[in-house]
This record gives structure tokens, C-alpha cells and sequence, in this order.
């Protein structure tokens, strides 16, 4: 890998539970820690939490720690909340949740590409999407 450049990847939330709930398709996900620098939004850590912690609060609060030790979390600020917001807008076939638009508008500002498991997302233009 000498100068192969490490390109950030931004982790939807569901990608990262595939990986902590050992899904298939988890596999490719742990290969991606490996090879590129991690990111994720901040609101990521709660749907873990909340998702993950209506089953088992221990094993979701164990995910989040994993987690925290590999990947990097961005929390929105206003300017991106409202770009955000006017991403959502202009795909309402994709039906974006507020996380979703977030998620997506941080790696479209960061010119990272998106893990997810989201089809839905193909539609949007404005970052590379990667479904797992």
C-alpha cells in the first residue's frame, strides 16, 4: 500500500450494526476498518444505542465503545444541519430520515464515500455510496 492514499469513509448507522450484530455482510464492513479512515456522525451513536439497546443495552453500549476506539464522530453543526435539510428535500424518493440526510451531507462535504446498507440512497448524487 505504499502510496495508495487512505480515503475516509463515512459509516451510516446501519452498516455499523451489521458489523456490531455480526450480520452478513459484516465481514466487508471489518475489512473497510482496516483499509480507510473511519468516520461517522455523532448522531450514529444514538441510533446504536437506542436501535441496539432495545434488545440489549449491554451489548449496544460494548458497540458504541468499539467503535469510539476506530472511528472518528463528527457532530453537525448548524450550517450542515441546514444543507442537511435541503438534501432531504430534494430526494423525497429516497425517503431520508434527519440521521440519514446528516449522515450523508457530512460525506458529501468531506468528499468521503458512504457505507450503508440503505439502497434507497443510490438516487442521491452529491457523495459516492457504497451498499453493503
Amino acid at each position: 500500500m505504499i502510496g495508495e492514499e487512505r480515503k475516509s469513509l463515512v459509516f451510516d448507522t446501519s452498516a455499523m450494526i451489521k458489523y456490531a450484530k455480526d450480520e452478513e455482510g459484516s465481514a466487508k464492513v471489518g475489512e473497510l476498518f482496516k483499509k480507510h479512515e473511519c468516520i461517522a456522525s455523532s448522531i450514529s451513536a444514538f441510533e446504536i444505542v437506542h436501535k441496539m439497546g432495545r434488545e440489549d443495552i449491554r451489548a449496544a453500549l460494548l458497540s458504541i465503545a468499539f467503535f469510539e476506539e476506530f472511528f472518528i464522530f463528527i457532530s453537525p453543526d448548524y450550517g450542515l444541519a441546514k444543507r442537511a435539510a435541503i438534501l432531504k428535500l430534494k430526494y423525497p424518493q429516497a425517503n431520508l430520515s434527519m440521521a440519514d440526510a446528516i449522515i450523508i451531507q457530512t460525506a458529501a462535504e468531506r468528499n468521503a464515500r458512504i457505507v450503508t446498507c440503505d439502497k434507497e440512497w443510490r438516487v442521491v448524487k452529491e457523495a459516492e455510496i457504497e451498499i453493503i
